[in-house]
């Protein structure tokens, strides 16, 4: 069943950042030693040299230029040099402004505002992933009913059938093929069938089963993976 509404709210809420994205800005900046040095590239710049033009200027004074594409404010180093380049609008030089590492000249070349994903938006997302977690958490409980009654049978032959468990029998090889040379009737998807086909051939007859749980990949993008879980009981070799 789906979530109700109230508990999918709750979870846009408490989920908020992953729905939200900060504003983030392409910025081009030249690092300076000296003031005057800072202030000489900064004019060239005002009086309309492109970037490449002040990366070769400056380069050829001995300092150093950088770009960061689409960065947010928390991903520039120096606080002082990311307070003056969000404040700043698209295409105004900043600076030269003086830190205690160097002095720096910025431009803003680009502003992606930020923005929030709105709860309508991404209600049928947060739906099916609440759903898979409710999943999650039912097939866990199952798991350690179903562990409890193993470990009470010591064998896999009263299990019992509320539990969602799907037992198989028969005679396989180590490349998973019966008798007749068809392919095992082994539940789940081919890491599962994997898993349960190389514990087969670890265990020795009489070895009481185990469960064992194994994450699988998620059934789409985005999803939390999935985790199955299996016990082998080898009766003869």
């Amino acid at each position: 069943l789906p979530p109700p509404e109230d508990e999918i709210k709750a979870a846009y809420e408490a989920r908020a950042a992953q729905f939200s994205h900060p504003e983030r800005r392409t910025i081009e900046v030249v690092v300076a030693r000296s003031e005057a040095e800072a202030k000489k590239l900064a004019d060239l710049w005002r009086n309309g040299a492109d970037f490449a033009a002040i990366d070769k200027a400056a380069q050829a004074d001995g300092e150093s230029t950088l770009k960061m594409d689409e960065a947010t404010a928390a991903q520039i180093p120096i606080p002082e040099l990311a307070k003056a380049l969000f404040g700043a609008p698209q295409g105004e030089i900043i600076g030269p402004l003086k830190t205690d590492i160097a002095w720096y000249v910025g431009k803003v070349v680009k502003i992606i505002p930020a923005e929030k994903q709105s709860f309508e938006a991404v209600k049928d997302q947060l739906a099916h992933e609440l759903a898979l977690e409710r999943a999650a958490e039912e097939i866990d409980d199952r798991a350690t009913k179903l562990e409890d009654a193993i470990a009470g049978a010591g064998s896999l032959d009263q299990i019992p059938s509320d539990l969602g468990a799907v037992g198989v029998e028969g005679t396989l090889d180590s490349s998973g093929l019966t008798r007749e040379g068809n392919e095992a009737p082994l539940p789940g998807p081919a890491p599962l069938r994997e898993a349960i086909l190389k514990a087969a051939f670890a265990a020795k007859p009489g070895d009481p089963p185990r469960l064992v749980s194994i994450d699988l990949p998620p059934p789409a993008e985005g999803a939390p993976p999935l985790r199955a879980y299996y016990a082998v009981s080898v009766e003869d070799i």
